[in-house]
C-alpha cells in the first residue's frame, strides 16, 4: 500500500465523522499528509466518566497521568499492528475531555520496537 493509499482511506474514514468508537470516545477528525508521512487522529473523551464506574471528581493528578499512561500503552498497541506504522507513518494522537485539550502524543516505527 503507497502512502497516498494510506491517506486515502484515512479521509475515507473522515467522511463518516465524528464516529463514536466505545462508551466514551469518539473520533472526531483525521488528517493526513503522505509526504510527511503523518497522520493525526483527534478524538473527544466526553463520556469517559461512563468507563468502568469512574469517579473523575476523585482523580488527583497521579490518577490522571496514570489514566494517560494507560491509555497511550493501549492506543500503542494498535498502532504497532497497524498498516501506518508498517509505512513508518507517524501517528498524533489528540485528546479533548470536557471540551478542552486534555492530552496528545505521537507515535513513530521506534515506539514498536
Amino acid at each position: 500500500m503507497s502512502d497516498e493509499e494510506i491517506c486515502r482511506l484515512q479521509n475515507e474514514i473522515k467522511t463518516k465523522l465524528p464516529t463514536r468508537l466505545d462508551d466514551a470516545t469518539t473520533l472526531t477528525n483525521i488528517e493526513c499528509n503522505p509526504k510527511t508521512k503523518k497522520v493525526s487522529y483527534f478524538y473527544d473523551l466526553n463520556d469517559v466518566q461512563n468507563m468502568q464506574n469512574i469517579s473523575w471528581r476523585d482523580f488527583v493528578e497521579q490518577d490522571f497521568d496514570l489514566f494517560k499512561q494507560n491509555f497511550k500503552n493501549g492506543v500503542k498497541e494498535q498502532y504497532c499492528n497497524s498498516d501506518i506504522k508498517n509505512k513508518n507513518f507517524k501517528a498524533t494522537f489528540t485528546y479533548n475531555f470536557d471540551n478542552e485539550y486534555f492530552m496528545d502524543f505521537t507515535l513513530g516505527l521506534s515506539d514498536c520496537r
